[in-house]
């Protein structure tokens, strides 16, 4: 029998058990678990594999990230100018030179869209500012770890955990269209750990996608609080298929290569597994 191309010779799924969680995991389980767990737990693949070469929108994004941890950096023209040629003279190798150009590109409208954004003012007028802030927590005998972007707390003693998008924001998009996408929940799960570290509720939470400038404003009150322990607490912990349903809305399953490649028949119906 010829072998499944999606799926690792060495199956994910054999002993498989979970007892950490990142936002970013708890995020794609709870917008479609079948999903998850063929990609986590069965190690299928949802597209081609294109070997070791990272794809281009992830080399931006990583990029855009690593000039943003320093807002000094970000502020120097010069500094940013030395950092973007040590960054294409490793990448000659990998990529062609019109990639490099359309990776760059995008890139230095990430570097303008912060700096037109009220985030560069309020992060220099800013108490306490930290890049790349990792939390560990114990919930409900999981731990749930992760890396903030940004957090910082202003002069009135707020909070505010700001999550970086290189994504872009498609046009007439409003903050209802970037919650579907998971968005508002993996920030608000940022809060959740920033409420608990630092005993507060003192929070603001914000995206900012970075090609625009766009700065949307994340809502989080005790309410959300109580629903992100419900998240976490509601996590499986076995490999068992019961606990990974196919999602019930059909707008999740757009853009899923499970689906279109008959891995999965899509969203779910009553009555049906």
């Amino acid at each position: 029998m010829r072998a499944d191309p999606g799926r690792r010779p060495d199956s994910a799924s054999e002993g498989w058990s979970k007892t950490s969680w990142t936002p970013t995991e708890i995020v794609s389980y709870h917008q479609c678990p079948r999903r998850y767990h063929h990609s986590r737990v069965e190690g299928r693949t949802e597209a081609p594999a294109s070997g070791w070469r990272e794809s281009p929108a992830a080399v931006v994004g990583s990029v855009v990230h690593e000039l943003l941890e320093d807002s000094a950096v970000l502020a120097n023209e010069a500094a940013v100018e030395r950092f973007l040629d040590r960054w294409r003279a490793g990448l000659d190798h990998v990529y062609t030179g019109a990639e490099i150009r359309r990776m760059g590109h995008r890139i230095e409208k990430s570097i303008e869209g912060v700096r037109r954004s009220r985030l560069t003012e309020r992060l220099s007028s800013a108490r306490r500012v930290f890049s790349e802030k990792r939390f560990h927590l114990r919930e409900q005998g999981r731990l749930v770890t992760g890396i903030i972007d940004k957090l910082f707390q202003e002069r009135n003693g707020r909070w505010v955990v700001v999550d970086f998008k290189t994504s872009s924001l498609p046009e007439r998009e409003d903050a209802g269209g970037v919650g579907k996408r998971g968005y508002h929940l993996q920030v608000q799960l940022y809060m959740w750990a920033v409420s608990q570290v630092l005993d507060t509720m003192n929070l603001e939470g914000n995206l900012l996608f970075t090609e625009t400038g766009t700065l949307i404003p994340v809502p989080f009150d005790t309410g959300v609080a109580i629903h992100c322990r419900d998240l976490i607490g509601g996590l499986p912990g076995t490999e068992a298929l019961a606990d990974f349903p196919r999602t019930r809305i059909s707008e999740t399953c757009s853009g899923c290569g499970f689906r279109t490649g008959g891995v999965c028949p899509g969203a779910a119906v009553p009555h049906q597994d």
